[in-house]
């Protein structure tokens, strides 16, 4: 959640707002794990990966490029964001097997593994 937190703190200074929200998810999924509200399963930490992933190939890009077009990675930040938002709102008692809720959350993803 520190490191979430972190993130999303460095990105907003060097204005990369790509990485904010996905920092952002990442930090609120962190805060409802450690409050209770979720219990944490295999497919919580491939989507959480996942969302790594993505941002390490925000971080690969060049400066300008990143900053100047942002909006060009508007759709797939907002897949990855929707796709922690989606794991957040599950209750715990409907805790997803990693079967089921991988096929739903494969196409919000897909965007990782392209």
């Amino acid at each position: 959640m520190r490191a979430a937190h972190s993130i999303k703190g460095a990105a907003r200074i060097v204005q990369v707002d790509a990485v904010v929200k996905i920092a952002h998810a990442l930090e609120d999924f962190f805060m409802a794990a450690k409050q209770g509200a979720l219990q944490v399963c295999r497919t919580h930490v491939d989507v959480l990966l996942s969302a790594s992933d993505f941002m390490l190939r925000l971080s690969s890009l060049e400066d300008d490029v990143l900053v100047g077009q942002s909006s060009a990675y508007e759709k797939d930040t907002a897949a990855v964001v929707t796709a922690l938002e989606d794991l957040m709102s599950l209750a715990v008692s409907e805790a997803p097997s990693a079967n089921n809720y991988s096929e739903d959350v494969s196409a919000e993803m897909s965007v990782l593994t392209d």
